[in-house]
């Protein structure tokens, strides 16, 4: 598929419910820590956060996007074809992952057992607006597959109602 082929779009993703981070090994956030992307004293505590790139900045892999679009392009009735998408950085170079503009939230919950808990995590809420750009072949299909990916859910706990989101679009009509 030729690059010229594509479209570009402009996507802005707002969460509508919590999108809770993957569990994280705390090697890894320890690390983080040591390179100031992390409080050394929060990396101790979390059990879930958002992977970093090199800049420390958080970021959600495109797997984790193409998961619910898979449902949705089942429900949809539509090709996978729909996935042969590229998510653009602000260079316009492609990468496997979409960055979190800002620091994410932490939440720590109480877990009532015999013996009682907590789960420390790091989650975004309908405050961050999450914009990236994508080239696809398909973007009447991409858009209304990312939309209804946004009601299946994004990350951790969606079947408990968590990663809900919204999205807005913007085809460059430049190229």
């Amino acid at each position: 598929m030729s690059k010229k082929d594509m479209i570009k779009i402009h996507v802005t993703l707002v969460p509508e419910t919590w999108i809770i981070a993957p569990v994280m090994p705390k090697e890894q956030l320890l690390r983080y820590a040591r390179k100031g992307w992390l409080d050394r004293m929060l990396a101790e505590h979390l059990d879930r956060a958002f992977p970093r790139n090199s800049e420390g900045k958080p970021i959600i892999f495109k797997m984790w996007l193409d998961s619910p679009m898979k449902k949705a392009l089942a429900k949809l009735n539509y090709t996978r074809k729909v996935l042969d998408y590229h998510i653009l950085d602000e260079k316009g170079l492609e990468v496997e992952y979409i960055v979190i503009p800002d620091k994410p939230l932490v939440y720590r919950r109480v877990i009532l057992n015999e013996k009682p808990t907590t789960e420390t995590f790091e989650y975004i809420d309908s405050t961050f607006d999450i914009k990236f750009t994508v080239l696809t072949k398909y973007p009447k299909m991409f858009m209304d597959a990312l939309a209804m990916a946004g009601r299946i859910g994004l990350m951790s706990r969606t079947k408990k109602g968590f990663g809900k989101f919204s999205v807005k679009f913007n085809i460059d009509q430049t190229e």
